[in-house]
């Protein structure tokens, strides 16, 4: 298995690698990290070359960008790796939860998993992964929240506002 994590903090990355190393079914696994748009692009482009299929995604949204090829957030690195490797799990983990924002994540990049950093620890982190291995789509509370506030307050927000 072959797990990318793009983060733009060094001790999530490292927390992510260790959560992740203690689940059973990653044991073998090898982890491709980046923590900027740049180191992204470049990784995601270089596995590709090299016909290295990414079997997951975590992806901050928040991200330094790679000005000269307008990679701006995470989610444009998202929808690189969904353009690369169509079979990719894709996770999205942020401090974003705003409700317009967050809906226009789910509707462009259409995650598996979409989880708040607030409502993520070491104690959750297993029971979550086990929802996405087995194809389930997980967003967090907080997450979940957000959308339903779009909808309740029926926002609308379309790719022109975007």
């Amino acid at each position: 298995m072959h797990i990318l994590i793009v983060d733009d903090h060094p001790l999530n990355v490292d927390s992510y690698v260790a959560l992740l190393s203690q689940i059973e079914s990653n044991k073998n696994a090898s982890f491709h990290l980046a923590y900027n748009c740049k180191q992204a692009y470049d990784l995601i482009t270089q596995l590709d070359r090299n016909e290295i299929n990414i079997d997951m995604a975590f992806i901050d949204l928040s991200l330094p960008a790679y000005e000269e090829l307008n990679y701006r957030s995470g989610d444009e690195i998202g929808s690189l790796v969904q353009q690369k490797f169509p079979n990719c799990i894709i996770i999205i983990i942020s401090m974003h939860s705003e409700p317009v924002r967050v809906n226009q994540i789910i509707k462009t990049l259409n995650p598996q998993g979409f989880i708040s950093k607030n409502d993520i620890n070491y104690k959750n982190f297993p029971a979550i992964m086990d929802a996405i291995s087995k194809k389930d789509s997980y967003f967090s509370k907080t997450i979940m929240e957000a959308q339903k506030e779009f909808i309740i307050k029926n926002i609308n927000w379309d790719e022109h506002d975007s």
